[in-house]
């Protein structure tokens, strides 16, 4: 007895439970010696007004012990759909000895109905299920409307537009129920019904729509209308590069930053940047600003986009500069050339970009600054001294800092254009004394000039810049009528009488050395001098010693013949020369005068001081 009692208690405590929970009263299904089955159903009543809604539900109850081998319960039920059709569905429950008993919920038992019309019924077993699939057996009026699927209209507008369109799609309503707007919440400020409203907000707003009715009230659906601000169009695009002829201009590869310039962007919106064309495969980038290495010239624009973005679209033409190719050479190429010579230069192997020329430089030394001489492609020359001449590219922006090339030329001193050049100097010498005479000089030699005759000279010397070079040299008397004896030309102690100097020949060889346009020069030869003893005459004597020879006779003819040595120094000047120089003979055969305490001045007699001009071959 208190068995029943307890299993009664259970049983209407777990009946109260499920009823709060949604679930009908138990119905009977089957029973026999060993057990008996109910049902119970749970109807969804949003199944119809709701897009995510849940499909009805029906469960078991088990009591008693099955026995034996398994079996099917088939049974079948009708329902209400939500279109108003009425649906027969088989149903199905496999019994089996060691099944628990109690509540049969941890199968998901589902139906699309809204409500039950007929069942259970039809209760059979069987070893087998039956598998029919639902299917209609009737209709009538839907019983509760069906919320939309969704609302159709702009979803984005500009401040200012007016009479937007909404409009249901989708769902329907049950006789009695209509459709409802709402703003901003499902359950917000109610401003309309229908299925198609009009709406002209000024801000962005969510729009809510639901079937109301007596007995039913679906899910909202949603739609937001976004309202955007037009954005200030650009005024300007600026960029981190020179501008030419208006443009902006780069070397190739090169970076380029492009910036917006005014305007301002409404919410939401951005700037956009196309190259060219604007459409999305010539997109180049968003921002305010954009960083390119364009290889080519381009034309780019930008404009605002976003909501309501319809603005002005903004140009820039960037141009792009080549780099100019260098030359290779300078043709001719360095050398070596004859002063004045003038040389006709091109470049060769360079290229020219545009907007840049070839300037030339020339440049005389490394300490020297280079001076601008010419553009183009070739140019000409004049050479007076050793140039470097140096050529590039230059132009605006891509040639500014190019290398040059280089051609150095050096200047020979010749004007004929040979490496070497010849000096020919043609000039007069003169002869003096060197007078040994205690008497007249204790302590030395005096050096007397004579009145002799001219002697013709001719030099020939060869030159090259930082070497030793040769020369020749010969001397001859030119005839002469008569020569005076000099006025004081006392060679021994016999006052009345002197020396006369007849003939004077030699011939020398030597080497020049020195500065560029500054040679000395040191040689030696062979070398004649003969003169003849005479006695005065007829003379006047004049403030002492003095003598004026009025008449004299040669006699006693001495010749002196032997070692000829000289030295003297060259100057060039332009095609000109001036040659300075002085020469003695010095006998090789002593007169036997050795006890004579100045035979070493007669040794060494006379010297010719010879001078002369010529010209440079």
């Amino acid at each position: 007895m208190k068995t029943a009692i307890s299993l009664f208690l259970v049983s209407l405590f777990s009946n109260s439970l499920l009823a709060q929970n949604g679930w009908q009263p138990a119905l009977f299904l089957y029973s026999d010696l060993n057990i008996k089955v109910e049902v119970q159903f749970k109807i969804n009543t949003g199944l119809c007004t709701s897009i995510s809604g849940k499909p009805s539900q029906y469960m078991y109850n088990l009591t008693g012990q099955p026995v034996g081998s398994g079996f099917y319960i088939n049974w079948k039920v009708d329902y209400n759909d939500c279109s108003g059709n009425i649906i027969c569905q088989t149903n199905y429950l496999f019994i089996y000895d060691t099944m628990p008993t109690g509540l049969i919920v941890d199968i998901p038992y589902t139906f699309a109905g809204v409500k039950v019309d007929k069942g259970p019924y039809g209760v059979e077993t069987s070893t087998q299920p039956d598998l029919t699939k639902p299917y209609i057996v009737g209709t009538q009026k839907p019983i509760v409307s069906i919320a939309p699927d969704s609302i159709t209209g702009k979803s984005t507008i500009c401040r200012g537009d007016k009479n937007i369109k909404l409009e249901a799609i989708g769902g329907k309503l049950v006789t009695g129920s209509k459709w409802v707007w709402y703003r901003d919440n499902c359950n917000g400020f109610r401003f309309a019904t229908g299925a198609t409203i009009e709406v002209t907000p000024n801000k962005t707003t969510v729009y809510y729509l639901r079937a109301e009715g007596l007995h039913d009230t679906t899910d909202c659906v949603s739609k937001e209308v976004m309202v955007g601000d037009k954005s200030i169009p650009a005024v300007s695009i600026l960029s981190n590069t020179a501008e030419i002829e208006g443009n902006p201009t780069i070397c190739r590869d090169n970076p380029l930053t492009l910036k917006v310039g005014g305007g301002k962007l409404a919410e939401g919106s951005i700037w956009a940047w196309y190259e060219n064309i604007v459409s999305a495969n010539n997109k180049v980038g968003e921002g305010e600003s954009i960083n390119l290495s364009p290889s080519v010239s381009t034309t780019y624009k930008v404009k605002a986009e976003g909501i309501c973005e319809n603005s002005d679209m903004l140009s820039l033409r960037v141009t792009v500069n080549e780099k100019s190719k260098m030359p290779d050479e300078i043709y001719p190429t360095s050398g070596d050339y004859a002063r004045g010579t003038r040389l006709q230069l091109f470049q060769r192997g360079g290229t020219l970009a545009p907007n840049a020329n070839w300037v030339w430089y020339r440049q005389h030394d490394e300490s020297s600054t280079k001076k601008q001489i010419g553009t183009g492609e070739s140019i000409s020359i004049k050479l007076r001294r050793k140039s470097t001449v140096k050529v590039r590219a230059e132009g605006i922006l891509c040639d500014s800092a190019n290398d040059f090339a280089t051609s150095s030329y050096t200047v020979s001193r010749s004007y004929i254009g040979r490496k070497k050049f010849i000096y020919v100097n043609i000039g007069l010498a003169s002869s003096y004394a060197l007078i040994a005479n205690p008497y007249l000089n204790p302590f030395g030699f005096n050096l007397n000039p004579f009145n002799t005759p001219t002697n013709l000279t001719l030099s020939i010397m060869s030159n090259k810049k930082g070497a030793f070079c040769w020369y020749l040299k010969g001397k001859y008397p030119i005839p002469q009528a008569k020569t005076k004896i000099p006025s004081t030309a006392n060679y021994d102690s016999t006052i009345y009488t002197s020396q006369q100097l007849t003939l004077r020949y030699s011939a020398t060889a030597g080497i020049l050395f020195g500065f560029h346009s500054f040679r000395f020069f040191v040689g030696a030869g062979w070398g004649k001098s003969v003169d003849n003893s005479v006695s005065i005459d007829d003379y006047t004597s004049v403030q002492g010693q003095t003598l004026q020879v009025k008449n004299y006779t040669p006699f006693d003819q001495n010749t002196f013949e032997g070692l000829e040595l000289e030295s003297g120094f060259v100057l060039r000047l332009w095609r000109f020369n001036v040659l300075a120089g002085a020469s003695t003979v010095t006998p090789l055969i002593s007169d036997n005068k050795s006890t004579d305490p100045w035979n070493f001045a007669k040794h060494f007699k006379y010297f010719d001081f010879h001078t002369g001009i010529g010209f440079n071959f």
